[in-house]
């Protein structure tokens, strides 16, 4: 990161921390939420997801704010294979998981779900702001 952009590097950081911060939320509410009778509602793959989303957004989101540097045309490029590659990912993780085991398929896919409609807007903000700060606007 020695030729990215100051903003860039500060926004980077700044969203790793957010990240953390609502995996660390998030956690809590799932740690304390499995020591009640609602257990059975709770997929135990929580915590990898968590992992999971927050190390996804962040390599996405740094691929993005990077592209911000170039021409709108490769950041055009960027945005879309990487939100393409991501959503194929996604679908494939959910897919094997939940012919793996079906059992849990069904929390699998709610909890996975809940985590993406936490994370993608987290993502899109994020990277909003970031892009006008870039710009001076």
């Amino acid at each position: 990161m020695t030729d990215t952009h100051p903003l860039i590097r500060a926004a980077t950081r700044r969203f790793l921390v957010t990240t953390l911060a609502v995996a660390a939320v998030i956690g809590i509410v799932y740690a304390v939420a499995r020591n009640t009778s609602l257990t059975h509602h709770f997929s135990p793959a929580i915590p990898w997801l968590l992992l999971f989303f927050v190390v996804s957004s962040n390599f996405v989101y740094f691929l993005q704010i990077k592209s911000t540097q170039s021409r709108t045309a490769a950041f055009v490029n960027v945005a879309l294979l990487s939100t393409g590659f991501k959503l194929l990912l996604f679908l494939v993780i959910i897919v094997v998981y939940s012919l793996i085991n079906r059992s849990d398929a069904v929390n699998f896919i709610f909890a996975f779900l809940i985590l993406y409609f936490i994370f993608t807007p987290l993502e899109v903000i994020s990277l909003r702001r970031t892009q006008h700060k870039l710009k001076g606007k």
